[in-house]
């Protein structure tokens, strides 16, 4: 059955916090071919198809890295950018909770902790957008999409960022121009009946981390984004910390 896994919202912009800590401190001597082919062969490991249709397959999530360069990330780094709503409610798009059940969504089936790239060819160039703005998609914008469909395909059963992106739109998560809002993942975490906290101490967060929880950040300026982006922290072990990031790209490090 699902994994029991608590979902964590830090609202805060940590920067670089990962630095020294992670992934990229123990592969620091390994050339970018080798550190993408590890990254992609532990993705791998995480998707099991079993026996299932071409359709239902097709339906997944894949491994796919797209060829893209920090110059290509440079040049959607303000639609990246997240609200900073802190702890304060934020007028009409802010959420309190008691609303849960009320998004009528039919998850596919459970199939655990898996990776979704918000630039995967499937929906990269899916609206996103609360404006109409047909230059907004899951690949300029969605990261916050991304990272939720993660956690809810993680715990509850199978759900892709285009379908968490429409949600988001339709219930007012998603901000004209800066990308999502804080509030969501509230939203999320109540509407599909995954437990979670919130905090801005990176300790407290590490703590969670290493009690087998999952930790979605905002980070700034930095190791993983040139402005604004969410990412997904899915384990701790020792001083390194598993990320899985919705903006990978091949030459990412």
């Amino acid at each position: 059955m699902n994994k029991k896994k608590i979902f964590i919202a830090i609202l805060a912009v940590i920067i670089g916090i990962i630095t020294g800590l992670g992934f990229y401190e123990t592969n620091k001597d390994k050339s970018t071919e080798e550190i993408v082919g590890s990254a992609v062969n532990e993705i791998k490991d995480y998707i099991t198809t079993y026996n299932m249709s071409q359709e239902e397959i097709e339906q997944l999530p894949t491994t796919e890295i797209t060829e893209q360069t920090e110059e290509d990330e440079q040049e959607v780094s303000a639609e990246q950018e997240v609200e900073d709503e802190g702890f304060e409610l934020q007028g009409e798009i802010a959420y309190e909770g008691d609303r849960a059940n009320t998004w009528n969504v039919e998850l596919g089936d459970y199939i655990g902790l898996t990776y979704y790239n918000q630039t995967d060819s499937r929906w990269r160039n899916y609206m996103y957008s609360s404006v109409g703005d047909s230059s907004q998609t899951i690949g300029t914008s969605g990261c916050g999409p991304t990272s939720a469909a993660m956690i809810v395909t993680a715990t509850r059963g199978a759900i892709t960022p285009d379908q968490m992106g429409d949600l988001f739109v339709q219930y007012g998560y998603r901000s004209s121009n800066n990308g999502t809002y804080w509030s969501a993942f509230r939203a999320v975490a109540d509407e599909f009946n995954i437990g979670y906290t919130e905090t801005s101490d990176i300790q407290r967060a590490l703590q969670l981390l290493q009690s087998n929880n999952y930790v979605v950040v905002s980070v700034g300026n930095g190791l993983f984004t040139t402005g604004g982006h969410f990412i997904v922290l899915t384990e701790l072990n020792g001083d390194t910390i598993t990320v899985y990031d919705p903006y990978l790209y091949s030459r990412k490090i």
